[in-house]
């Protein structure tokens, strides 16, 4: 199954709407400054070990920054960052440490691009500014420092809002303690 497909199978974490089914989907290069973060964190750790998988893609000679498929490196599966037009900004769904560590070295990211994805599912967080987004050692309980929310914070809301993005080696959504998994 091509990357492209994978991507329109994709489905929400809490009922399994299809939220790509009817989107387009491509690979194209962006320069970070040319996406928002929908977050307002990073974690230091996560960063270091996003760094890590990048300096291990290189020795393998897989540059997890360039990537146009589902890679492998040493045990861990990557595809490219996930990056959603949502309906005015290109926003980054996932590979917000790929894309950070790109924009500390000057680099540029090629990600996975969809458009048109279903409007009855937003994206959770709103798109913020590069210079919102605050390295940090463990993450955020206060929701304010985590992102600017669209939707309801409330468990049955969010999981039905939540892209599945397992399929693409992510580790998904983190819930804050007290909030239902």
């Amino acid at each position: 199954m091509s990357i492209h497909e994978t991507v329109r199978n994709i489905r929400i974490v809490g009922d399994g709407y299809p939220i790509y089914k009817d989107a387009e989907v491509t690979i194209r290069e962006f320069s970070p400054d040319e996406v928002k973060p929908t977050s307002k964190y990073v974690l230091w750790q996560n960063l270091r070990d996003v760094n890590d998988i990048r300096k291990e893609g290189e020795r393998c000679g897989i540059d997890i920054l360039q990537l146009e498929d589902i890679a492998r490196v040493n045990g861990s599966v990557i595809a490219p960052p996930v990056i959603e037009n949502d309906g005015e900004e290109d926003c980054i769904v996932d590979g917000l440490h790929r894309f950070m560590i790109a924009r500390v070295k000057g680099r540029k990211v090629k990600a996975i691009y969809i458009n048109g994805a279903s409007e009855e599912r937003p994206l959770i967080g709103k798109p913020v500014s590069w210079d919102k987004v605050i390295w940090r050692r463990k993450k955020p309980e206060n929701v304010e420092l985590l992102r600017d929310l669209r939707v309801e914070d409330v468990s049955e809301v969010l999981l039905k809002h939540y892209r599945d993005l397992s399929v693409l080696g992510s580790n998904g959504r983190r819930p804050r303690k007290n909030q239902a998994a």
